[in-house]
């Protein structure tokens, strides 16, 4: 089976391992988010589960990516593929931040990033995903540009490559729709190309560079998110504003239109309204009959305050108290009944008006102007439509104002830009963005005014959420970067971990240690401290409550002391009433037997939505005095309420009635300020945690610096060059200097006594061996002179018949002397090393093209190289003489009568090397002698001085390499040469 089909195979079998499993992953989030496999690629409308899990899957995929030459068929591949890299890279990320830009203009449902702890499952899930995205982003662009740093080490054509991809970037994102400037979208490009290639330079798995890779990821996901944000409530604002423009509010005109049909069923409004034929009655006994009606009304109870005007048959007031407008006014305002219209009151504000005819009473107008909200008032809480029917409107604050001044507003809006905002062209609005807002003015063509305003938080919000992806992207690139190693593989080039707590580095150890110590500290005091707070603050907002139904108690029970010993009981409703809306609370006022007598939210008892009976349990507790007051719970349509109970005492101090104050459960209100101030708080902890980090490094630094220092020395220590360290402190790491420089000094004495005894020790063997060697040719020459000298004298007609083997003899002798010579004259001195960068594949090839000429069927030669270049910097020739010598040896090795089979194989085990390994299936090597394979003259064959590997390991040494082998006998041996890989001259 020849090379390419063996690489088409493992391309096969690789696809098959990464696409079974992403394909089954994006199935499964495409089944839950209700869409095709199609859309899981381009979620159009894929749910956050289908999201989060397409983007799990692409992450796992990047942990097996290995890096591949792209395009190899282009002219000039190098270059090329160069070029493409830095291209890759770029458009993962502008297809990032395109994907970003979705999230927060195009989809359905926007990440919400106003408060983080509230913002859901369906918003943590798509948040997870974007954190996996940015993870697999750095996890493909880490190797791409390290393969192009390592081709191309000349900083001048990196920067090409960089500036030419961040041009491409500028069409690319116009194409796609990227909503960014073109001076944005270059800068963007620009910096993130060139740190990831300054990282990947002076690459390392530090916990320095991986932490400010990660503050650099989540700066980048913030910036980008905050910045489509105020860019979708910009344009959320332009569409909402003409519609708050309008003079008429639909909604509410529909319901006043409906309002008729309510009035004619209420009885209890009817008798009333019959009353005031004869003689003015109290208006809160007509406004409590009226909120029972508008309660099935609930969006113009909540948006608009409803005022009574009676006029009776003869044309006088029916109310005591009620606006000041002639019935003449009105009849003109009105001239249809049961018709609502908009009209401008006489002071300029426009209100609706409604008016009802009875020939018992006479004429019932109602006028509904807008209303702020109204602190705690229960309306606040059971009504869930927006105004005007504008579901985004919740998010902003705004006013509505005219010529003849302003209108309606809710919230806080800044007034006073509408005059000093840039005044728009009728139709039109004006921008502006400040770090706490941002807001429009908008114009409308009748002149009508709006401002409309998001408040942004100033750069708080922006900041607790880089803390919280922070947050996020350090646990999952934690544990995405371990996910490796428990696999037992490590991707090619390394995935660059956070912490690392097992390896050979201390320094690495040191800084996981301390870091990790640190982080679990802050984990829990977080913990603790917001468990702490959260129930801190629901406690005083509470108290807070609980203060203002007792300042109500106090109100009420002086207004009763003012009051005759025999009132009316529309008298003490109008108290209620009055007293709800100043203290925007809505009340209720039982008798000491536990009934009620007046509420300022009758709706509640007419519509049978909450009883009118206290529990006797909690009238016996407040009657025996054995509680200032008590707080129980009430569920109104399916909210939770506290209704928390005072009793009204007279001067006495004997109770007469108990007041009931209703509030929202703490849960529904209290969490958007604490969250903001936990989120405020998580981002304090998240920079002190940074500076815990730093500390931890500087620690880690002071303790192994000197480690690092000591390590540099005993690499430089050469026998001739011993120098001292020098360390100012005597601290533990001065006493182990001080060992060493005594050592140093030890070593030098046993060093110059141990250079003489090897020196007499190598001479004797030296002269042992050279005369052994020398005796083996010389005995046979003396024989032949010895048999031609006795020939001469016994034999003289001979010496002429013998003198030519003699001298064939005598000359193949001398040959054999100077080929000793020879070697050990090349072992004595190896010729200098003329080092040269070259692509060790070349050499590789040389050698397996010189040896692969002798295969035959009784010897098979294999070879085996990498698609990516190996660059290196030694000899050459030197390193060829090497392999052929490995070849030679393992040719030799194979015993006769077995089918030899050779092979070379150029692969990196580990980063940063190279290595060559030569196996063959000979005889091994037996591990008696296994000790002295590279001992010089040690030799298993019949001839030959030994040299040969020998001189091999000082030819790959000098290189900066190493030679080792391993071997099983009879089954064969493998040799490996590792050589340093080193960037290739460009």
């Amino acid at each position: 089976m020849n090379q390419t089909v063996k690489a088409q195979l493992n391309i096969f079998k690789r696809g098959l391992a990464w696409g079974v499993p992403l394909v089954f992953l994006l199935g499964i989030g495409a089944w839950l988010g209700q869409a095709t496999l199609w859309e899981s690629f381009f979620p159009g409308g894929v749910s956050p589960a289908g999201l989060f899990l397409t983007s799990l899957s692409i992450l796992i995929a990047t942990l097996l990516y290995r890096p591949r030459p792209p395009f190899p068929f282009l002219p000039n591949p190098g270059w090329w593929q160069g070029f493409i890299r830095y291209a890759a890279v770029m458009v993962l990320l502008v297809g990032l931040s395109r994907l970003l830009q979705w999230l927060m203009l195009g989809a359905r449902e926007p990440l919400a990033l106003d408060n983080l702890f509230r913002m859901g499952s369906s918003g943590l899930a798509v948040l997870c995903s974007l954190i996996f995205l940015l993870i697999a982003f750095f996890r493909i662009s880490f190797p791409l540009v390290y393969q192009a740093v390592i081709a191309f080490p000349r900083s001048i054509n990196r920067l090409q490559f960089v500036l030419l991809s961040a041009g491409l970037g500028l069409p690319l994102s116009l194409l796609i729709g990227l909503d960014l400037s073109l001076l944005g979208i270059f800068f963007l490009i620009l910096v993130a190309l060139l740190l990831l290639d300054l990282f990947t330079e002076g690459y390392s798995t530090s916990l320095t560079w991986s932490l400010i890779w990660l503050i650099m990821l989540s700066a980048f996901m913030t910036i980008l998110l905050y910045r489509f944000s105020i860019e979708r409530d910009f344009r959320a604002m332009e569409q909402i504003a003409p519609r708050l423009a309008a003079a008429q509010d639909t909604v509410a005109m529909q319901a006043i239109a409906e309002l008729p049909i309510q009035l004619d069923r209420s009885d209890s409004l009817q008798q009333l309204l019959q009353n005031t034929a004869n003689e003015p009655i109290s208006a809160v006994s007509i406004q409590q009959q009226l909120d029972i009606v508008l309660s099935y009304f609930p969006y113009l109870r909540k948006y608009y305050r409803c005022i009574p005007i009676v006029f009776n048959s003869s044309g006088r007031a029916g109310l005591r108290q009620q606006p000041q407008l002639s019935a003449d006014w009105l009849a003109e305002a009105v001239p249809d009944a049961r018709v609502p219209v908009l009209r401008s009151l006489p002071g300029g504000q426009l209100a609706y008006l409604l008016r009802v005819n009875s020939p018992g009473y006479g004429i019932l107008y109602l006028l509904f102007t807008p209303q702020e909200e109204r602190g705690e008032r229960l309306a606040n809480y059971l009504t869930d439509q927006p105004y005007r029917g504008i579901p985004e409107l919740s998010r902003y604050d705004f006013a509505i104002a005219s010529t003849s001044g302003l209108h309606y507003y809710q919230g806080r809006p800044h007034f006073s830009l509408l005059q000093t905002l840039a005044a728009p062209q009728p139709g039109t609005s004006t921008r502006s963005l400040r770090s706490s807002r941002a807001a429009i003015r908008y114009l409308d063509p009748n002149q009508s005014q709006v401002l409309l305003e998001r408040p942004l938080g100033g750069y708080a919000k922006p900041v607790a959420f880089f803390a919280f992806t922070f947050a996020l992207l350090f646990l999952g690139y934690s544990l995405f970067s371990w996910i490796p190693f428990l696999w037992g593989f490590q991707p090619s080039p390394a995935f660059p971990s956070l912490i690392t707590l097992r390896g050979n580095s201390l320094r690495q150890r040191v800084q996981g240690s301390v870091f990790l110590l640190i982080l679990g500290s802050f984990l829990v005091l977080a913990v603790v401290t917001t468990w702490y707070f959260q129930r801190s603050s629901l406690g005083a907002y509470e108290s807070q409550l609980v203060q203002q139904v007792s300042t109500l108690r106090s109100d009420l029970e002086q207004r009763l002391l003012l009051m005759p010993p025999v009132y009316a009981e529309d008298e003490l409703l109008e108290q209620v009433y009055t007293l709800a809306d100043i203290h925007q609370l809505d009340v209720e006022l039982y008798d000491l037997n536990g009934r009620i007598q007046a509420s300022s939210a009758g709706f509640l008892q007419a519509r049978s939505l909450a009883e009118n009976r206290l529990p006797p349990a909690q009238v016996n507790s407040l009657t025996k005095g054995l509680l200032a007051y008590v707080i129980g719970e009430q569920e109104i349509e399916k909210q939770t309420f506290r209704k928390i109970i005072f009793p009204v005492r007279q001067v006495d101090a004997r109770p007469v009635y108990y007041l009931a104050g209703y509030y929202p459960a703490p849960a529904q209100t209290v969490p958007n300020a604490l969250y903001d101030f936990m989120g405020a708080l998580l981002s304090g902890y998240v920079f002190f945690l940074l500076i815990a980090g730093a500390v931890a490094i500087w620690v880690a630094n002071s303790i192994t610096e000197p480690l690092e220092q000591l390590r540099e020395h005993l690499q430089e220590l050469r026998i001739d060059q011993l120098e001292p360290l020098d360390w100012e402190r005597q601290d533990e790491i001065g006493r182990l200097v001080q060992a060493y420089n005594t050592a140093l000094g030890a070593l030098a004495d046993s060093t110059e006594r141990l250079r003489q005894s090897e020196r007499e020790s190598a001479w004797r063997e030296m002269a042992k061996q050279v005369a052994h060697e020398i005796k083996n040719p010389l005995t046979p020459m003396k024989l032949s002179l010895q048999y031609l000298q006795r020939a001469a004298g016994q034999q003289p007609d001979r010496v002429e018949q013998l003198l030519p083997g003699t001298l064939n003899t005598l000359l193949e002798q001398i040959d054999s002397l100077d080929r000793i010579a020879t070697e050990f004259s090349h072992f004595a001195r190896m010729p200098k090393a003329e080092n040269e960068h070259f692509d060790l594949r070349s050499i590789v090839r040389a050698a397996y093209d010189l040896f692969g000429e002798q295969a035959s069927e009784e010897l098979h030669y294999e070879l085996e190289l990498p698609e990516i270049p190996a660059p290196v910097f030694a000899d050459r020739k030197q390193l060829l003489r090497v392999l052929n010598n490995l070849l030679q040896n393992a040719h030799q090795a194979i015993p006769s009568g077995r089918r030899g089979s050779i092979s070379m194989r150029l692969v990196s085990n580990q980063p940063h090397t190279w290595t060559i390994e030569v196996v063959d299936n000979g005889s091994g090597i037996p591990e008696s002698i296994r000790d002295r394979v590279f001992t010089p003259n040690f030799t298993t064959k019949s001839s030959g001085m030994g040299l040969g590997l020998a001189m091999c390991k000082a030819i790959v040494e000098q290189a900066g390499g190493e030679i080792t082998f391993t071997t099983t006998p009879d089954v064969g041996t493998l040799f490996s040469v590792t050589l340093p890989a080193v960037p290739a001259a460009v």
